[in-house]
């Protein structure tokens, strides 16, 4: 059985994190990481939290769109992997798959 939760950043309260996170959820897909802190504080809740989590899938945008300049801006999607990668983790035998 597959199910999803969908948390728009601007939405997403994490405070208490739902109990299906910390004793069953197994896999957790985000798309469209931009890279932003809010973003990167709730990863690393669900990695600190998720005790029995086997795979993170995070997928990043390429592109983030400046609403000052009206530009695109390159996410630099190595630098948003390193960040993450240092976060602790519940879960021993969590990998994250970046894409």
């Amino acid at each position: 059985m597959q199910g999803g939760v969908c948390m728009p950043i601007d939405h997403a309260n994490m405070d208490p994190l739902p109990m299906c996170f910390k004793t069953h959820q197994k896999t957790i897909r985000i798309r469209d990481c931009r890279g932003l802190e809010e973003e990167l504080y709730g990863i690393k809740i669900l990695l600190q939290s998720a005790a029995v989590l086997k795979t993170l899938h995070i997928r990043c945008r390429l592109y983030n769109f400046d609403s000052y300049s009206g530009t695109k801006v390159e996410v630099n999607t190595k630098e948003v992997y390193e960040k993450i990668a240092k976060f602790p983790r519940a879960s021993v035998d969590c990998e994250i798959e970046f894409v």
